[in-house]
């Protein structure tokens, strides 16, 4: 869109040279400039009106191949195309009557009507174009509004992945560890008589279960020495008790 607005632009402003260069002749030839020096002055003027024209011309072709965007009304631009047209025809036979000296039938173009209707077509096409950029406009912005909501639906989808995790993490991992942990301190301090519960089949519950079986391992160990003990001071309370019975009897 851009590059056809530059297009038009260079058109326009290439047409308006023209008309200025074809106006500096006529005002010449009001003037009745017949010398030598004043005709090579005319004929420079005119070769300049038509370089400035041929630049026109091919600025509008470069305009014509550029591919016509969606939205773009085929009726402004065929009015663009025919009211350009219709004022390059008019300077083209301007410098043509000039050349011939027949100012009389360049009076009777009318190309400032021409240029007038160039005007509003050109006008009609720019204000085109400044709908479609303003459409385009509220376009990438509810686009980009969009993006952020995506975006921002993906970071608090992470996050609450994320604090699932470690939700779960706690659940299965960290505090059963910490329990079995516990455990392991209190059974390192002599305490034997806490449940110890091993639930889960993961490594913490193996862990927990291989600690609960050296808990009753232990437990048994202790009630046997205990039961030792016991028979040891019972069979000695025997003994001491026997010896001073015999001591009696002497």
């Amino acid at each position: 869109m851009s590059f056809q607005q530059d297009q038009l632009t260079v058109i326009f402003q290439s047409l308006v040279k023209t008309r200025v260069v074809i106006t500096r002749v006529a005002i010449r030839f009001l003037k009745n400039q017949k010398d030598e020096k004043s005709i090579a002055a005319i004929n420079a003027l005119l070769a300049a009106a038509s370089t400035t024209l041929g630049t026109a011309e091919k600025q509008f072709s470069r305009y014509q191949s550029s591919p016509r965007l969606e939205g773009q009304s085929d009726a402004i631009a065929k009015k663009v195309e025919s009211d350009y047209r219709q004022l390059h025809d008019i300077f083209e036979m301007s410098i043509q009557y000039l050349q011939r000296g027949d100012y009389e039938a360049y009076g009777n173009l009318d190309a400032q009507l021409a240029q007038d209707y160039l005007e509003q077509s050109y006008n009609a096409w720019r204000e085109q174009n400044n709908i479609l950029v303003s459409a385009g406009q509220r376009e990438n912005l509810a686009s980009f509004v969009s993006m952020q909501w995506t975006i921002g639906s993906i970071a608090l989808a992470l996050i609450l992945v994320v604090v699932s995790a470690w939700g779960v993490l706690q659940r299965i991992l960290f505090q059963p560890l910490s329990r079995v942990i516990h455990h392991i301190r209190a059974i390192s301090g002599g305490d034997l008589t806490q449940t110890i519960e091993a639930e889960s089949k993961n490594e913490i519950g193996q862990l927990a279960s291989r600690l609960k079986e050296m808990q009753s391992s232990l437990i048994t160990t202790v009630s046997d020495v205990r039961s030792s003990s016991d028979s040891i001071y019972t069979g000695a309370s025997e003994i001491s008790v026997g010896r001073v019975e015999s001591t009696d009897v002497v």
